[in-house]
C-alpha cells in the first residue's frame, strides 16, 4: 500500500485537471466582468453627449433632455443625473461657467448561480458654457 501511495504515475494528469479547472474558472470570471465593463463605458459615453449637448445650448433645456431620452433608449441604462453648475433664470448656464454633470446607475453583478450582487456605477463630466446670456 505504502508504495502505491508514494508512486508519482498519474500525477501529470492530475497537474493538467487542475490547470484546466482554474482556466475556467479565469475564463468565467472575465465572462462575468465584461457587462459591468460595457456599462460603465456606456455610462461615460452618456455623460459626454449629455455634457456636449449643455455646452453648445448653454442650459439644460428641453435639448438636453431629448438627448437623455435618447441615450436612455440606445444605451438601455436609467442613470440618476445630478447637476452642478451656477445656473442663471431658469436652467441657463452663462458663457465660460464650468458645469457638472454626475451619473449614477445601479448594476446587478452575477456570477453564475453563486449569486449577484448590486454595484453602483459613477460617471462625471466638467463641461463650460459656450452660449452669452
Amino acid at each position: 500500500m505504502k508504495k502505491i501511495i508514494l508512486s508519482k504515475r498519474g500525477e501529470g494528469y492530475l497537474d493538467t485537471a487542475v490547470i484546466v479547472l482554474a482556466s475556467v474558472m479565469v475564463i468565467a470570471l472575465a465572462l462575468a466582468i465584461y457587462p459591468v465593463v460595457i456599462a460603465k463605458h456606456e455610462l461615460n459615453t452618456f455623460a459626454d453627449e449629455v455634457r456636449r449637448q449643455v455646452e453648445i445650448t448653454g442650459q439644460v433645456g428641453t435639448q438636453a433632455n431629448t438627448k437623455i431620452q435618447n441615450l436612455k433608449e440606445e444605451t438601455g441604462l436609467d442613470p440618476v443625473i445630478t447637476w452642478n453648475a451656477n445656473f442663471l433664470s431658469g436652467n441657463r448656464i452663462q458663457l465660460n461657467d464650468e458645469f457638472t454633470v454626475s451619473l449614477s446607475h445601479e448594476f446587478d453583478f452575477g456570477f453564475g448561480p453563486f449569486g449577484s450582487w448590486p454595484i453602483t456605477l459613477k460617471s462625471k463630466a466638467t463641461g463650460s458654457g459656450e452660449v452669452y446670456w
